[in-house]
């Protein structure tokens, strides 16, 4: 009965019209579970990671979504009876879809929530109450088994996925994270649970195995099982085989995931193969691929900054990825940079720059070295150089500004050399820093006086060097993988030539616009 269910859910409609579905959604995650137990690390960020993937690629609207972080049984059962009371209103209107995910501390009945028990078969009971045509239920706990129900289940196989022209699927689907009597995992590199990071990984993409852009249930499950399977073996840890109990009836596969709703997305082109791990600005790991050579993976991820390293023995290939802004980033072999292995995936410490260069270029204004004269502008070009948290910079370029000075009009031009160096630190997308500049500069200001003067003095140019230095606020946002923009701050002294010759030193502000270019 069951590899029928299976051989009917596992039919995904390649080229027929989506049956649209009205989605509502609990989310549960509890790191305490009774006071005997020690508290897990990660059950409420898995909760806060599948919402986030249920409302930007699953089709449910926010408003329809339920995050329920820490809460007890009467939480928990309460969001489930407002799930069921939106149901209710919009049943008739059009086909519903229910889902229900739930990961905590358990035993073989219930789960444990806040020092209290919850029975799942309460819990079920519950949400089976909605008038829906699909109910879709994930529990990631110890040792539950899907035998909850009268029909039973079993560890599941990895299975085929057949095409056909439509899908409509009605009935009950139950997923747990393990087998009967297993543990289920929480891996502290993934900051997380092994069966919730596979099986998210899957829906952002890597389970989808025939490449039209979305993954079914079928998928999702296949996906999650051999690579939670896989994962646990390698680690020499005890096994951990998700299990299922489908009672279904129709054709067809409901799809969870479309890659392409999300707006960022990045694909590892064919010529990439090997394990393949993606990680976000933090060295979170997002996304663990085991990439065959000659197919393409797509992964739809939350906007951000990322890096794709792939792994071999003691050194890694490596890129840097930005997806801030949205839109679609393709790695190919020739963009990866080989470093260590180490330094790729590593936390803390200072920051791996996989391009240190950049070349930059920048237009900015200075506030007036003279009373009655206009704020300086200059241009200059040169290159910047990261050093882990470090950032050096040395450009070249001139300025020009003209006014009145008393009796006087100067027109004064330099050249000049402007050397920083500053502390950086990530902010969001951007990057900010704090640090010192000095600028040396040679500087001829031609001043003119009056016509009766100039005929008997003649005109005045005179030729100095100048020195400015003070604090610098930086700024740069990323544009694209390789281009930045970035804004410079600053204030100090400045040593410069009056209209007498005479070098005095004054207070200068100073405002200036960066863009730049890794090489």
């Amino acid at each position: 009965m069951i590899a029928a269910a299976l051989a009917s859910l596992l039919v995904l409609g390649a080229s027929g019209e989506l049956v649209q579905d009205v989605r509502l959604a609990v989310v549960a995650g509890n790191n305490r579970g009774l006071d005997s137990e020690q508290p897990l690390e990660f059950a409420e960020l898995d909760a806060r990671r599948v919402h986030a993937v249920l409302t930007e690629l699953g089709g449910v609207a926010s408003r329809r979504a339920s995050l329920v972080l820490g809460g007890g049984p009467d939480d928990l059962l309460r969001a489930v009876s407002e799930m069921v009371g939106q149901a209710r209103e919009l049943a008739g209107s059009a086909p519903i879809t229910v889902l229900l995910y739930v990961s905590a501390h358990a035993d073989e009945e219930a789960l444990h929530l806040g020092g209290e028990k919850l029975a799942l078969a309460a819990l079920l009971e519950r949400f089976g109450q909605a008038p829906a045509r699909l109910h879709v239920a994930v529990v990631d706990a110890c040792r539950l088994p899907v035998s909850t129900r009268p029909k039973g289940g079993r560890p599941g196989p990895e299975v085929p996925v057949v095409l056909d022209q439509s899908a409509r699927v009605e009935g009950d689907v139950l997923i747990a994270a393990t087998g009967p009597g297993e543990l289920a995992q929480e891996w502290t590199h993934l900051r997380g649970s092994l069966f919730t990071h596979e099986l998210l990984v899957g829906l952002r993409g890597a389970a989808d195995f025939d490449g039209n852009g979305r993954v079914t249930l079928g998928e999702a499950y296949a996906f999650a099982y051999r690579a939670t399977l896989a994962r646990a073996a390698e680690a020499g840890l005890t096994p951990q085989r998700p299990s299922f109990d489908f009672r279904l009836a129709g054709f067809g596969d409901w799809v969870f995931t479309q890659v392409g709703a999300g707006g960022s997305e990045l694909t590892l082109a064919e010529d990439v193969a090997g394990r393949v791990w993606i990680t976000d600005q933090r060295a979170d790991v997002v996304a663990e691929v085991d990439k065959r050579p000659g197919e393409p993976v797509r992964l739809a991820l939350a906007p951000g900054l990322y890096r794709v390293v792939r792994l071999s023995g003691r050194w890694a290939a490596a890129a840097d990825v930005n997806l801030a802004f949205g839109g679609s980033r393709r790695v190919e072999e020739a963009a990866l940079i080989r470093v260590r292995a180490e330094r790729a995936l590593a936390k803390g410490g200072p920051p791996l720059v996989l391009r240190p260069w950049r070349l930059v270029a920048a237009w900015g204004v200075t506030s007036a070295s003279a009373p009655g004269m206009h704020v300086q502008q200059a241009l200059e070009v040169g290159a910047e150089r990261a050093f882990g948290e470090w950032m050096a910079r040395l450009t070249f370029g001139g300025g020009w500004t003209t006014g009145p000075a008393g009796s006087v009009t100067i027109s004064q031009r330099e050249l000049r050399m402007s050397a920083s160096a500053a502390w950086t630190f990530p902010v969001s997308f951007a990057t900010g820093g704090v640090g010192l500049e000095v600028r040396p500069r040679v500087v001829w200001q031609h001043l003119r006086r009056s016509a009766d003067v100039e005929r008997l003095y003649g005109a005045q140019t005179q030729t100095a060097l100048a020195m400015a230095a003070g604090p610098l606020v930086t700024a740069s946002i990323p544009l694209g993988d390789r281009s930045t923009l970035g804004l410079d701050l600053g204030a100090g002294m400045d040593w410069a030539p009056d209209q007498e010759g005479n070098v005095r030193a004054r207070a200068f502000a100073l405002a200036r616009v960066v863009g730049g270019w890794t090489f």
